[in-house]
């Protein structure tokens, strides 16, 4: 059963507008910067904040409709909702917070329901234990386990991974997906991260300013972005404004140049010949070479001289940024051990050396 619908709403002088369609068993990403909109977006689903039009169905059935005055209360919505705190009650243990989230009159139901969810995410050891003697993975555990205490026909999941350290995140992602996927039911998990957006979602929606400005698979949407906004945020480290020099669609590139001197090899995209184009380069997709590489050595087409401008340090290693001759700054990254085996300074000349499938055409 689809979740699906759309959404107008206002808060003070902030206009949000959004729609949806997800499938059973599919993950459906919303992306975007803190104050976009997604957090607004779940609550409007889930019936916490109310809309000024729309209409909201879960499995065909509306839960909301403006126009026919239907609003059911987010108790009888049937949609597990896990906020970005978790909202766990710290006077209860473990197994309480989970029952809690159970409507049933049987209590052997709610034992037999709480006892099933316990095993299934590894919450066994901990059941007993009160909430503040948890680390952050096992109260995101639990909060997901009360979640879907509830048999929800939904789940929404604001930024459950925000609380936890990096190591700790990319460990409980995996384990995540795979208890996620298994209740066959359409999710929609908020996330302002790119690496998260890519490892657990099938589809994405880019939002910003309160507007859905992009959507599609996470690959196609996130690494390789249509506009300009979103290479923005998603963090291209490069956006080049290169001017259109020759077409040669048969070898499926476009010359673009920089400057007096300066040309690269793009991607072919229907442009016209003298047209400013935005290009885009993630830094990670640059190599360094401290000597002139020879060009018919690489299959790489673009090779740029540069100097070394500036030269920090990063989580994985350094950002270093190069200047050529005319004026254009590339960002690369390197690692230590890469750094210290070339022995590069700020001021040395530098070789940036990538494909011209690395780089991607945006619309302004």
């Amino acid at each position: 059963m689809n979740a699906s619908g759309w959404i107008e709403s206002r808060v003070g002088d902030f206009q949000l507008t959004s729609s949806w369609d997800i499938k059973p068993g599919q993950i459906s990403i919303l992306f975007g910067p803190s104050g976009a909109g997604k957090s607004l977006t779940l609550k409007t689903i889930a019936g916490i904040s109310t809309p000024q039009r729309g209409r909201i169905e879960i499995g065909g059935v509306p839960v909301f409709d403006s126009s026919n005055e239907i609003d059911i209360p987010p108790y009888k919505r049937q949609i597990g909702y896990m906020p970005q705190n978790y909202g766990l009650f710290p006077n209860l243990n473990v197994r309480s917070n989970i029952e809690y989230g159970i409507n049933a009159e049987s209590q052997s139901y709610i034992s037999d329901k709480t006892n099933s969810l316990i095993d299934r995410l590894q919450l066994t050891s901990i059941a007993q234990r009160n909430i503040d003697t948890l680390s952050g993975g096992e109260r995101q555990r639990v909060a997901l386990a009360r979640a879907l205490a509830t048999s929800p026909k939904m789940l929404l999941l604001d930024e459950p991974f925000a609380a936890l350290d990096l190591d700790l995140k990319r460990s409980a992602r995996q384990e995540i997906r795979t208890i996620l996927l298994n209740e066959n039911i359409p999710i929609l998990f908020v996330t302002h991260d790119i690496e998260e957006a890519l490892t657990l979602g099938d589809r994405v929606q880019v939002i910003q300013n309160g507007s859905i400005i992009d959507t599609g698979t996470p690959v196609a949407t996130l690494t390789q972005p249509n506009s300009i906004e979103i290479a923005q945020l998603t963090g291209i480290e490069n956006i080049l404004e290169l001017k259109v020099d020759e077409l040669l669609p048969n070898e499926g590139i476009i010359v673009a140049g920089f400057g007096n001197s300066l040309t690269l090899e793009v991607p072919y995209k229907k442009v016209d010949p003298g047209e400013i184009i935005s290009v885009g380069l993630k830094a990670s997709d640059i190599i360094f070479s401290t000597t002139n590489p020879e060009t018919r050595t690489l299959s790489a087409r673009n090779i740029l001289p540069g100097t070394v401008k500036t030269i920090e340090k990063t989580a994985v290693g350094y950002e270093v940024c190069i200047e050529s001759q005319d004026g254009l700054l590339l960002h690369g990254h390197i690692t230590r051990r890469s750094l210290e085996q070339q022995n590069i300074h700020i001021g040395d000349s530098l070789w940036s050396i990538f494909k011209n499938s690395a780089l991607f055409i945006l619309h302004n």
